[in-house]
């Protein structure tokens, strides 16, 4: 079984400090290759390769060109380029972005993904505005790890916080615990993503049979396809899918929309409603079911995919904030600065 042998790492301001304490605590023999992308620009001297390899206890590489890559060894992106991931080989770009610090934490994040699925470690680090956030998703959707810097103990936390913001993370951590979590994970074997339940509802049997093998290609799991919204109710409440691609025009009695609204009220399933037609009277009989969207006939699978991946995303995040929220609320550590405080009175 595969490990979570790839560790990619995003920093921008305020990153390079925890990015040398996370190579400092990590041990000599650990078994993975990292790869690091740092916002910065070109100088005479690459002082962030000189600090990370003060620090670290196996070799810090300026990446370059294409090579094979290998465990125990750091790759550094070069100011203004980017650093991807292509089959087990490093990549080297030249960044046509005019302002040359701003190389993609996102297209490392997002080449990891597509090459080594579950295998990668994804972490961002302190820095502004939102780089890295898209890059996690697309490293969650494969099955790999998330973690972000703890934004409370982050010198510019616009970058962790933005990730929060836009996927449920695996991990929020300080700077020790996320060098114990690599070390951690990276001796677990790393499990494939579950494939989302997906139950089609569609009378037209040629067009079902299309969708389903086109979805099964994408990675879902179809757990039924049937051809009227009573099928549909029966089937799910035997074992609910996790989301319902529903035709609103059906065989049968009952109408998408009235099968879609009792599927969300009494299982609580997302609903991606596919029809041809989007007039107002449509949109407005499939309010009751809170639609998580909408894909218009004639199907293509790149818009269905995108369609049912939106609604599993809002699931998710929508569960987790209610999880969340019926946690008891943890008393705060007092910081460093409090205690010290609290120590000299």
């Amino acid at each position: 079984m595969a490990r979570r042998d790839v560790v990619v790492i995003g920093a921008s301001a305020g990153g390079v400090a925890p990015l040398k304490e996370i190579l400092a605590l990590l041990p000599g023999d650990l078994a993975c290759s990292l790869f690091v992308v740092v916002h910065r620009i070109a100088l005479s001297e690459d002082f962030v390769l000189i600090g990370l390899r003060s620090k670290a206890k196996f070799p810090v590489i300026a990446a370059r060109g294409r090579e094979v890559f290998r465990p125990g060894h750091v790759y550094l992106a070069p100011p203004a380029c980017h650093l991807l991931i292509e089959d087990e080989h490093v990549r080297v770009d030249e960044s046509t972005d005019p302002h040359p610090s701003r190389v993609g934490i996102d297209n490392l994040f997002r080449s990891a993904a597509l090459s080594c699925g579950e295998r990668v470690v994804a972490i961002v680090l302190s820095g502004m505005l939102d780089d890295g956030a898209l890059g996690l998703r697309e490293v969650r959707r494969h099955g790999g790890v998330t973690i972000v810097q703890d934004p409370a103990e982050s010198v510019q936390p616009s970058m962790p916080r933005s990730a929060i913001a836009e996927l449920p993370v695996h991990y929020c951590l300080g700077v020790r615990a996320i060098a114990q979590t690599i070390v951690r994970v990276a001796r677990e074997p790393a499990a494939r993503p579950a494939q989302p339940h997906v139950l089609i509802v569609e009378d037209e049997r040629i067009v079902a049979l299309n969708l389903e093998s086109q979805l099964t290609d994408l990675g879902y799991r179809v757990v039924g396809s049937v051809a009227s919204g009573e099928e549909a109710l029966h089937l799910a409440a035997t074992a609910p899918p996790d989301v319902v691609l529903m035709d609103i025009q059906l065989a049968g009695k009952m109408r998408g929309t009235e099968a879609g609204e009792a599927l969300w009220t009494q299982l609580g399933v997302p609903i991606v409603y596919a029809t041809a037609h989007s007039d107002e009277k449509t949109l407005a009989e499939s309010r009751a079911s809170m639609p998580y969207g909408f894909v218009v006939k004639p199907y293509r699978a790149a818009h269905v995919h995108a369609a049912l991946q939106l609604a599993l995303d809002r699931r998710e995040r929508e569960q987790t904030i209610v999880r969340v929220a019926r946690e008891p609320a943890a008393r705060p550590a007092p910081s460093e600065e409090l205690a010290r405080a609290w120590v000299t009175r």
